[in-house]
C-alpha cells in the first residue's frame, strides 16, 4: 500500500462524512492569497474597535481602527535596541508605527500594537518574565534556535550564515508550494556577538523535509494526523505523510500534530533535536509526572493549506510555538472579545466549511466587515469591543501565546516547528482555577508536589480554594461518585467499541470465507477432477484438489 492509499485511509477516518476533500479547488486560488502575505512588507496587522467622545457633543462614539506595521519598522526597532535593550512596545504614530521603551499606558492617540517583537540576542529571560509573560502580552521573538541568547559572549559567524541558509530554503519551499516569487525582505538581522553556536538547535538541519523523510528514527515511525468520530487517534508514518505533503490538492490537508513522540524509543530523538527556551523552562505541571500530565508538547508537520482553528489552550495555560522551517499566519484575539464573535459560527453560510484556510481566507474577513457596521451603527452589542491582530511568522521565530487569548494558525508553505504549553508562577492562579475543576484527581496529586517543592505555591493554592469555597476532590463525597459514574460509562462505551470491532471482524471473515467457498463453486467438481483418470498412478491422485491457478 502506497502514500496515496495510506493517506486516503487516514482522510476517511479522520473526516468520513467529506467526500471530496477539493470540493472548493483551494489549491487553485491559494497560492495567490500566499502571494500577498509572503510578499507583504507589512506583516503585522489590527483591527479594532476604538470609543472616544465626540468633540463636539461629549457623545460617546465608536471608529474602526485598522493599522499595520512595516518590515522596515520592526528590522530598525530591533537593530536600534542591540546594544542591551529589547522592543518594548509598538505604537501607533501616524499611519505607522515606532517602537518605544516606555511604560505601558493606553491612550485614545497611542494604541498598541501586538505582538511584541523581541530578539532572543537583546531579551533576557527576566524582563520577558515581569514586562510581557506577567501582564498576558502576546511576543515574538527571534533567533532562539540558531543559538541567540542575551547572556551569551561567544561569537559565531557560523550562526548568522545558517540563518540566512534557512531563509534561502523558505524560499525555495515557497515556490515548489505556492508558486510565490522569491522575496529576501524576510530575513533576518543577526547580531553574532550574541549568539553561542553550543546553543543552535539540531532542529536547524535535521528537520527539513527532505532530511525527514529519510531519517532513520522517524521516516517509518507512525505520528498522529488527526481523530475519528470516537476520538480514537489516526496515525500515518512520517515518510508517506511528507509524500502527500507535497503531492495533495486537498483543501484542508491533514496535519501532523503529535504529542506522543516521547513514548515511541525511535521518535523520542525529537526531545534532543531541540531545547525549551529559557524563557519557559518553568514548568510546574511537570511536577504531576510525564505519565500524569496532560498532552503539552507537539511535533508539527504541516501542509500549505494546513492549520488549527481558533481555540484557547486548554487548563489555562501559556503556550510558545517555534517555528524550524516555512512560513506560518496568526490571528490573535484578547481574553475579552467573546467566544461567539470569535469563533464566527453565525457567519458561515450552509455548505460552507470552516477548517483553518476557510476561517482565514472567508470567516475572518466577514468578521471585520461585521465589526465595522457594528461601530458605525450604535457601536453596541457583541463586536463593540472587537479587536484582532495578525500577523506572519518566520523560520526562527517563536511566538509567545499568553493564556486566555484566542488564536488560530494557517500554514502559508510547508512547515516544520515544535509546540509547548506549560504553567509557570506568571499563570499559576489561572491554571490552578481550570485544573482543579478539570483534573479533579491530578489536582489532587499536584497539590502534594506543591507542598514539597513550592510551599508558597500550596498555600496560594489553598487561598484561591478559601476564596472560591472549593472542595477539593479528594474532600468530595459527592464529586468522587460522579468521577466514578462516569469512568464506568467510559469504560462501557470502550466495552461496547471492543464488541463492535470483533463482530466487524467475524463479518469480514465469514465473507471471506464464502467468497472463497462460491469461487470454488463457481469453477466446479468437473473442473477440480477432469484431469484423473482410472489408471493414474499415486502421485496423481493427489491432483484431485488441484486449485483453478494452479492449470
Amino acid at each position: 500500500m502506497g502514500w496515496e492509499e495510506k493517506a486516503q485511509k487516514a482522510k476517511k477516518g479522520h473526516r468520513p462524512s467529506l467526500k471530496n476533500w477539493e470540493r472548493d479547488n483551494l489549491h487553485s486560488t491559494f497560492p495567490q492569497y500566499a502571494k500577498v502575505i509572503i510578499n507583504s512588507n507589512h506583516p503585522y496587522r489590527s483591527f479594532k474597535i476604538i470609543k472616544h467622545r465626540n468633540p463636539q457633543t461629549g457623545e460617546l462614539i465608536s471608529d474602526t481602527v485598522e493599522k499595520s506595521v512595516s518590515l522596515d519598522t520592526i528590522r530598525d526597532t530591533i537593530n536600534s535596541n542591540n546594544q542591551g535593550k529589547s522592543l518594548g512596545r509598538v505604537r501607533y504614530y501616524g499611519n505607522d508605527y515606532h517602537g518605544t521603551n516606555n511604560n505601558y499606558s493606553n491612550t485614545n492617540n497611542n494604541e498598541i500594537m501586538y505582538p511584541i517583537v523581541l530578539d532572543a540576542a537583546t531579551t533576557p529571560p527576566k524582563e520577558f518574565h515581569e514586562r510581557y509573560e506577567a501582564k498576558c502580552i502576546p511576543v515574538v521573538i527571534r533567533n532562539i534556535p540558531y543559538g541567540a541568547s542575551c547572556s551569551s559572549n561567544s561569537l559565531s559567524s557560523n550562526v548568522n550564515n545558517r540563518g540566512r541558509e534557512e531563509y534561502d530554503g523558505m524560499e525555495e519551499e515557497k515556490k515548489e508550494c505556492d508558486n510565490t516569487p522569491s522575496n529576501n525582505q524576510q530575513q533576518h538581522q543577526i547580531n553574532d556577538n550574541n549568539y553561542d553556536k553550543s546553543k543552535i538547535w539540531p532542529a536547524v538541519t535535521k528537520w527539513d523535509l527532505q532530511t525527514l523523510a529519510t531519517d532513520p528514527d522517524l521516516s517509518e515511525r507512525g505520528l498522529k494526523c488527526g481523530e475519528d468520530d470516537d476520538g480514537y487517534t489516526i496515525r500515518i508514518k512520517l515518510r508517506y505523510f511528507i509524500q502527500y505533503l507535497q503531492n495533495n490538492k486537498d483543501d484542508s490537508p491533514l496535519y501532523i500534530f503529535d504529542a506522543t513522540f516521547d513514548e515511541d524509543r525511535y521518535a523520542k530523538r525529537i526531545l534532543d533535536d531541540y531545547t525549551v527556551p529559557e524563557y519557559f523552562n518553568e514548568d510546574l505541571l511537570g511536577l504531576v509526572g510525564e505519565r500524569r500530565r496532560p498532552p503539552y508538547r507537539w511535533f508539527l508537520v504541516g501542509p500549505c493549506r494546513s492549520g488549527t482553528t481558533v481555540h484557547i489552550d486548554p487548563l489555562g495555560t501559556s503556550a510558545w510555538n517555534t517555528l524550524i522551517h516555512g512560513v506560518k499566519r496568526w490571528v490573535l484575539f484578547p481574553p475579552h472579545v467573546p467566544k461567539t464573535v470569535v469563533k464566527g459560527r453565525k457567519l458561515i453560510l450552509p455548505g460552507e466549511d470552516d477548517e483553518a484556510i476557510h476561517y482565514f481566507t472567508t470567516i475572518l474577513p466577514r468578521m471585520k466587515r461585521r465589526a465595522a457596521a457594528s461601530a458605525s451603527g450604535s457601536g453596541k452589542g457583541e463586536y463593540a469591543n472587537f479587536e484582532c491582530y495578525e500577523f506572519t511568522q518566520y523560520a526562527g521565530e517563536t511566538v509567545f501565546v499568553p493564556h486566555g487569548w484566542w488564536h488560530a494558525v494557517l500554514n502559508i508553505t510547508h512547515t516544520v516547528g515544535i509546540t509547548q504549553n506549560y504553567c509557570s508562577r506568571r499563570n499559576f492562579d489561572e491554571v490552578w482555577k481550570q485544573t482543579r475543576s478539570g483534573r479533579k484527581k491530578m489536582s489532587c496529586s499536584w497539590l502534594r508536589r506543591l507542598e514539597e517543592r513550592y510551599p508558597d505555591l500550596a498555600d496560594r493554592a489553598k487561598e484561591l480554594n478559601r476564596k472560591d469555597e472549593y472542595v477539593m476532590w479528594e474532600d468530595n463525597p459527592v464529586e468522587q461518585k460522579k468521577w466514578r459514574k462516569k469512568k464506568e460509562e467510559k469504560e462501557r462505551k470502550k466495552k461496547a467499541r471492543r464488541e463492535k470491532d470483533k463482530k466487524k471482524q467475524e463479518r469480514e471473515e465469514r465473507k471471506g470465507k464464502s467468497k472463497a467457498s462460491s469461487k470454488k463453486e463457481k469453477w466446479g467438481e468437473h473442473r477440480t477432477t477432469e484431469r484423473t483418470r482410472k489408471d493414474i498412478d499415486d502421485q496423481d491422485v493427489a491432483m484431485r484438489d488441484v486449485s483453478p491457478g494452479d492449470y
